[in-house]
């Protein structure tokens, strides 16, 4: 059994890289309910020796991804000239990976791994980029100057918590023979033309393409109550 897990159960990495062996200190609610499915699955394993194998890969992007993710949010919204929304000015990095290495390295842990054993699936080394620099290097593909930077890109409220950095050690999985073979720059091209050559593919995106809340007056709530000490 494959279970899919994230980088960011590790919580925010500022120096350094994570193995497999770090502690999870995951530092919002999703990578936390994604730390909780690995202990799930991990009690199938203890309880009835279900073989299962966990994989922790970087952001995985590429052709079909759903339009309300980063790159092809941006890409919807640079097609119709609007700007892209920059939480916190953009400055978060993220190490992205291309789907099709994704899927490679899904199987071969699938087919490989060690049951009880998880695998960090990393990014390529130039693969790791600010959230801004993903937003300057999508204008040329869409052939779109960048002269008027200012006007294409707008720094809105960051969000509630949104680490600056995941950044995870892949020799393991690199030990079964895998490697990433597409790097940013050919994974980006081949990204903005498949958008490009099928953007009636999810009907209406509109709703999908609005940026994040940054909180909302709920998360403000229980950050307010913290906060007093309720």
């Amino acid at each position: 059994f494959l279970h899919v897990s994230t980088d960011e159960v590790y919580g925010e990495n500022v120096d350094g890289v994570f193995d497999e062996s770090a502690e999870f200190m995951p530092g919002n609610p999703y990578s936390a309910s994604k730390a909780g499915a690995e202990c799930l699955v991990r009690g199938y394993l203890s309880s009835y020796d279900m073989p299962i194998v966990v994989v922790r890969p970087n952001n995985i992007y590429g052709p079909r991804q759903f339009p309300e993710k980063m790159i092809p949010k941006f890409i919807f919204r640079l097609l119709r000239r609007q700007s892209l929304p920059l939480h916190g000015g953009g400055h978060s990095r993220r190490s992205f990976l291309f789907v099709q290495d994704a899927a490679e390295a899904f199987d071969l842990v699938l087919r490989r791994g060690r049951p009880g054993e998880a695998y960090n699936i990393g990014a390529p080394a130039d693969s790791t980029r600010s959230v801004k620099d993903v937003a300057l290097a999508l204008l040329p593909y869409l052939g779109l100057p960048g002269g008027g930077v200012g006007e294409r890109l707008e720094v809105v409220e960051d969000r509630f918590k949104n680490d600056a950095s995941y950044d995870v050690d892949s020799a393991k999985i690199r030990a079964l023979g895998w490697s990433p073979r597409v790097n940013f720059e050919e994974g980006l091209r081949r990204t903005v033309e498949w958008y490009v050559a099928h953007q009636g593919h999810w009907g209406a995106v509109e709703e999908a393409l609005k940026a994040h809340n940054a909180g909302g007056a709920l998360s403000a709530a229980v950050a307010d109550a913290f906060a007093a000490g309720v």
